[in-house]
This record gives structure tokens, sequence and C-alpha cells, in this order.
């Protein structure tokens, strides 16, 4: 196994899941949400971990996603991005929550499950204000009555996604709640005319949900029947903006260790382009990540690592597979020695953020492009370790 590697500690998603849980309360489901391969900690295992916990709904933003994790779990798969032309049977044939955002695609979907003599189970998405994906309020009505009469689909879900909710300022997110409540009203009296008609339900219970990470932290009254934590599942708060009313401890590490460590002489340069130049006699150490693994590029400059729990700058450009530390005049730093760049060694911490503040981003893209050659090694996992 490569010396660079992100460990995941398991038992920190599940801690950060259960608190979701008691924030939000008994009555209230929890749908993980494991996209972009669990936000670059590991579909596969994070959905284990997930469900242990508590979550009853995992959610994915590509059905080759869900189809992928269909594998290792029965629990329902929403897939967010609403389905294409080209993957609609795999929505019949791994039982995933297919988002429906037009009428065309709602039809097409019930052609193929009824052609195949099953249902398939659907959720409406409804733009509230995000701009995105999703019927417009005032048409989402009409939607539901429509979709809850297709033979072969089964409606068990209506949601919404809220734009601002990591923001300080509320106003806009309330204003989505608002519109959301509406439809929700809307939807539930359709829903009760038709109890009061003794007309047959194809559908179980609708679910209604909204809240991602800044509403769970920031806006009880978003939590409808179903709550949808992403980022904070990982450790992070969405923003420096929110509170941080749920306490949460980031999951990943990234560590590797110096292959090499060289004493070079003043005015020698070091990597692509001699943007740096030694300006006495330094020690510095390679490590073997770069941007191939996801550590980009753009942090040349900026970023430093930890080595005995002390904190060393990057020096010299980053490469597609290596780095470079100085050192400087320290000789207690070895070939060998481990080197974390994003975690805690001893005392002293990197976390996703300081990396995202220092490229303007957040760290939702910090971790994503943590990339597959990194292998992942799993903590506190009741299943096999690495991934």
């Amino acid at each position: 196994m490569r010396t660079s590697r992100a460990e995941i500690d398991l038992a920190a998603i599940q801690q950060n899941i259960r608190k979701v849980a008691a924030k939000v309360g008994p009555a209230v489901r929890v749908l993980g949400v494991v996209k972009a391969n669990a936000y670059g900690h590991g579909l596969v295992q994070v959905a284990r971990a997930v469900t242990e916990a508590g979550a009853t709904y995992l959610g994915v933003a590509i059905a080759e996603e869900g189809v992928a994790l269909r594998q290792h779990t029965n629990i329902p798969i929403l897939v967010f991005s609403p389905p294409t032309e080209e993957n609609l049977e795999d929505y019949v044939r791994f039982d995933l929550d297919a988002t429906i955002t037009s009428m065309e695609t709602a039809y097409a979907l019930d052609a193929i499950a009824g052609s195949a003599g099953k249902r398939v189970r659907v959720q409406i998405k409804v733009d509230t204000g995000m701009g995105r994906l999703g019927f417009f309020p005032k048409n989402a009505v009409e939607a539901f009555r429509t979709i809850s009469n297709l033979e072969s689909l089964s409606l068990v879900g209506v949601y919404s996604h809220l734009a601002t909710s990591d923001e300080v300022n509320k106003e806009f997110a309330k204003r989505q709640l608002i519109s959301f409540k509406n439809v929700v009203t809307a939807i539930t009296d359709v829903l009760a005319s038709s109890a009061r008609s003794n007309l047959p339900s194809k559908s179980p219970k609708t679910i209604f949900h909204i809240a991602n990470s800044g509403a769970i932290l920031d806006l009880p009254g978003s939590f409808f029947d179903m709550v949808r934590p992403g980022i904070m599942a990982y450790g992070y708060y969405p923003s420096f903006e929110t509170t941080q009313s749920v306490d949460i401890r980031p999951a990943l590490t990234l560590r590797s260790s110096l292959v090499q460590v060289k004493t070079f002489q003043p005015g020698m340069s070091i990597s692509y382009g001699r943007k740096y130049f030694t300006r006495k006699s330094e020690r510095v150490g390679v490590v073997p990540i770069g941007y191939g693994d996801g550590f980009t590029r753009l942090l040349t400059g900026k970023a430093s690592v930890l080595i005995n729990g002390k904190k060393y700058p990057i020096v010299g450009t980053i490469t597609m597979d290596h780095i470079m530390v100085g050192l400087g005049d320290d000789y207690e730093v070895q070939k060998g020695d481990e080197v974390v760049l994003i975690g805690k060694c001893g005392d002293a911490e990197i976390s996703a953020w300081d990396l995202a503040s220092e490229l303007g981003t957040i760290p939702y893209e910090i971790l994503c492009m943590i990339n597959n050659r990194v292998p992942r090694i799993y903590l506190n996992s009741n299943t096999p370790l690495t991934d």
C-alpha cells in the first residue's frame, strides 16, 4: 500500500449522524448524503457507517453512484439528479428513488417501469429559489396530482433545496421555507381530499424534506419529515457564518511520509519553474503526494504540512506526484517521518477549512479533490478496513 493515504474515522461520522438525529428529534428521519464518493471519504464504507448510526435513507448525485451502492444495501437511495434517457432502466432494475423535475421524465419512467411489470419510487423536486432543478412551486401541486395517478410510479417524496442556509442573513432561506410550506400544505390538502373520497392510494406516506446542513444547524422550522446532513456528517460546518449548534468532528486525516531529505546550498532552486530558491543552507524533504492525487497545484506557496507536531511550509511548485517541504535547519526531522497534510499531529492541526481558505473555496471541494489514487484506510469499522 502507498505511503500516502487517507484515514477515515467511521466512528466520527457515526457520532456526527447521531448528533444530527438528536438535534432533529426521533420523529424526523435522517438521509445520509454520500454523493461524490461520500465527499471523498468512500461511498460504500460510509454508507454502511451512516446506516448503522441510524440513517434510514441514502442520497447520491447520479444514478451510477446509486447502482454501485445498491449492491451493498437495501435501504432507499435517492438520486438527486433527474434520470436521463440513457439511465431510466437503472431506476427500475436497481430500485432507486428518481428525482422528477419534468412530466416528460415521469411519463418515460412510468412507461419503462410498466413494461417491466414493476413500480418505481419517485420524488418530486421543487425549485423554491435555488434556481437549478425542479418544478416551480406554482406547478408542483399539479405535477403531484398527475404523477400520483401514473400506474407504475410510487410517489414517495417531495423536496427542495436551500440556497443560503449557510449565511448569516437567513431572509432568503426563510422565504424559501415559506414557499415550500405552501406546497406542503397544498399537497397535504390533495392527499386529504383523496382520503375523504376513498380513492385507492398506490403510494406510501409522502416524505417532505428541505433541510441541508446549514438548515439543520440554524433553521429548526425546516426539518419536516427528513433532513439531509451533507458536509456536517463529515465533521465540517458548511461556512463560518452558521452556528455550531451540533458538535461535530472531522473524520478524514490525509497522511504521508518523507521519502527523502536533502540539504541544499544557498541559491539552489526547488521544483518546476524555479519558483523557490534557498536563502541559506536548508534541508528539504520530499513527500510522495501531489496534484495527481488531488492535492492541488494551486496550493503552491500557500500550504504547509505537519511533522512531529510542528508546521513546515511546502516549498517550490507542487508536482503531480510529489511535494517538497522546507525543513530549514531542523535536523530532528528524518526520512520516514510521518507527514500530515489534513488533520491533527500532536497539538497542531491543519483542517480542510485551512486549505480551502487559502484557495477561496470551501472544504467540500478540498475533500472531494482527494481522488482514488489515494488509498482509504477505515478506522473503527466492523467491516474490512480497506476500500
